[in-house]
């Protein structure tokens, strides 16, 4: 039995919905609220790319 589809390019696309309310609930404009979940998830894929290297090289949570 096939397991669904839940990958993290899926997720990406949930905040899409949301930009406008976001938008409107902070008093800004949506082209910024879309930069900001931009640079959200570029720092999120970063950090991931971080946190690897430095588990292996200092140890992971006990």
């Amino acid at each position: 039995m096939p397991l669904p589809k839940t990958g993290s390019a899926d997720q990406m696309y949930a905040v899409l919905a949301l930009l406008h309310p976001m938008a409107t609930s902070f008093g800004a404009a949506p082209g910024p609220a879309t930069w900001t979940a931009t640079a959200f998830g570029f720092a999120y894929a970063v950090g991931f790319l971080l946190a690897g290297p430095l588990s292996d090289r200092f140890g992971g949570a006990p």
